[in-house]
């Protein structure tokens, strides 16, 4: 495509831009079942809107957003029982991962991070960019991180360790109790990657779900990553990196020609927008709000596990969170064959599964017919 001569008519780009939406699947389809992603709350999108042409990586030009940012940090932070925590708003889970094993990095100049099996694929990039080199740490049959595997691949080299509170594929939590002491008697840093559980877990717990401590409460954890754009139904994109300690300081970097002359983000440019999105919807919903979100996720996910539980279909464990993945033969192949229906689940590679993600905005027909229309009959094909 060239670039054009002239400007077109407003009018007529809009048109354009309206008929390629309509191409795309949106949340609200009712067709979408694999993503960790939320619909954004009206009033979280309206708040992007407002700070749309703020740039964070600029701040003393935007003060206000730039005490947002803080605020949101401290409300985050104390969800996850930090008393005074140091953090950022990023781009999401992916750049906060590669932030937390950048400054642990620069603090300590080792190379192995100790990674679960079920890391997400941030941390192969991480180490990737960063010249680190990844050391897997096998699962044990709740696929959580085999604590005495992880003990004996801890070396004199280690940098520091990851557990997933939330994996991708199952949402299961790691013992991240048992794994801070091994981390606090070595002396080692402990990253959390709790980006989709970090909005799912307090309220968990709050209905009286018994899963271990994840956050700020453990004390060997130093860094955790959590993303609003999932769970947290803000915009897209939003995530968040908390430290325990001032550790951004082994990022920094000299920005002379800006009002904050130091920069400790790898993005420079900043956008402003996911600071007030991810603020209105803290605000808008508070603990009450985001507790009835989480409890009727939980609700849907019992409904659709009891619906695979009666055409035989078993679960890879019994759900943990609003994760579920369903045992199916040829589980990549049918994973395909629903896509060609237009059922966008997604596939679990660790536990060869059909893995349903059941975000709010999942309703009991839709399921009905993802399973009724789609699931069923490929499974009795194959």
């Amino acid at each position: 495509m060239k670039f054009p001569e002239k400007g077109l008519d407003k009018a007529k780009i809009l048109d354009e831009l309206k008929a390629n939406q309509k191409r795309n699947w949106s949340f609200g389809s009712g067709r979408i079942f694999g993503s960790m992603c939320a619909m954004p709350l009206e009033v979280s999108i309206r708040a992007y809107t407002l700070f749309i042409e703020s740039n964070l990586g600029n701040p003393g030009l935007y003060p206000a957003t730039a005490e947002m940012e803080k605020k949101v940090v401290g409300m985050v932070g104390d969800l996850l029982h930090g008393k005074k925590v140091y953090g950022k708003v990023l781009s999401g889970g992916t750049e906060a991962n590669i932030s937390a094993l950048w400054m642990y990095r620069n603090m300590a100049r080792r190379k192995e991070v100790i990674l679960p099996l079920h890391a997400h694929f941030s941390f192969k990039k991480a180490c990737d960019l960063l010249g680190l080199k990844p050391v897997f740490v096998k699962v044990g049959g709740d696929y959580t991180v085999d604590i005495a595997d992880m003990k004996r691949k801890i070396s004199d080299n280690t940098l520091c360790a990851v557990a997933v509170a939330g994996s991708t594929e199952l949402g299961v939590v790691d013992p991240v109790p048992e794994i801070g002491e091994i981390c606090a008697e070595r002396n080692l840093p402990l990253h959390v990657d709790a980006a989709f559980g970090g909005f799912v877990i307090p309220f968990l717990k709050a209905c009286g779900r018994k899963i271990p401590d994840f956050d700020f409460l453990v004390k060997g954890v130093t860094s955790i990553t959590v993303d609003p754009h999932k769970m947290g139904q803000s915009v897209m994109p939003s995530g968040i990196l908390l430290t325990r300690e001032n550790y951004w300081k082994y990022i920094e970097f000299s920005a002379p020609y800006l009002t904050s002359e130091i920069q400790s983000t790898l993005l420079g440019t900043r956008a402003s927008g996911a600071v007030a999105g991810t603020y209105a919807a803290i605000k808008y919903l508070g603990f009450s709000g985001y507790l009835e979100i989480v409890r009727r996720c939980m609700a849907m996910t019992e409904f659709t596990c009891g619906i695979a539980k009666h055409h035989g279909i078993e679960p890879v464990v019994e759900p943990v969170m609003n994760i579920l993945a369903l045992r199916v033969k040829n589980a990549r192949k049918v994973v395909k064959a629903l896509h060609a229906r237009q059922f966008f689940v997604s596939y679990g590679e660790l536990t060869d599964s059909l893995r349903i993600v059941l975000m709010p905005y999942a309703g009991k027909k839709q399921i009905r017919e993802l399973f009724e229309e789609g699931i069923v009959p490929l499974v009795q094909k194959s």
